[in-house]
């Protein structure tokens, strides 16, 4: 399998996780950015049942965010179908936000290991070359959940 994408994996404890994979071998894979697949049943005005699902961190006190899981835990792993990298990435982009204590403070340490992540995540999706300027905006509303 490749590196450097997005996938769905499934653990033998059944948790359902979405992930950035950075590396795989015959034994492991490493992610960046795990969260958790939570479905919530729920009940429509008329009556009828449906389902909410969400993306919760795999874990809010690590302190940084790249995960190594053993290949003998794990029931399968699935590229993450594109429509929902949108959805993931507001995931991680809304837990960012919440975990630090004063959004408004600037740590450039901080700032810095974002930044080496976000690089790797995206180190061929954007070339040196690329004017910022020229590329399309993110619009973020700030929902986790997914449809």
């Amino acid at each position: 399998m490749h590196v450097d994408r997005y996938i769905v994996f499934k653990l033998v404890s059944s948790e359902e996780l979405v992930a950035h994979c950075i590396g795989e071998d015959d034994y492991q894979i490493s992610v960046l950015f795990p969260m958790i697949v939570k479905r919530f049943p729920l009940r429509s005005p008329s009556g009828q049942l449906a389902e909410s699902i969400t993306l919760q961190p795999y874990t809010y006190f690590a302190v940084d965010d790249e995960y190594a899981f053993q290949k003998h835990q794990i029931i399968f792993i699935k590229d993450l179908d594109s429509r929902y990298e949108a959805e993931y990435n507001r995931a991680i982009d809304d837990f960012v936000g919440m975990t630090a204590e004063n959004p408004m403070a600037y740590d450039p340490n901080e700032l810095q290991d974002l930044t080496d992540k976000l690089q790797r995540m995206f180190r061929d999706k954007v070339s040196e070359s690329d004017n910022i300027d020229d590329l399309p905006p993110i619009h973020l509303d700030g929902t986790k959940t997914l449809h």
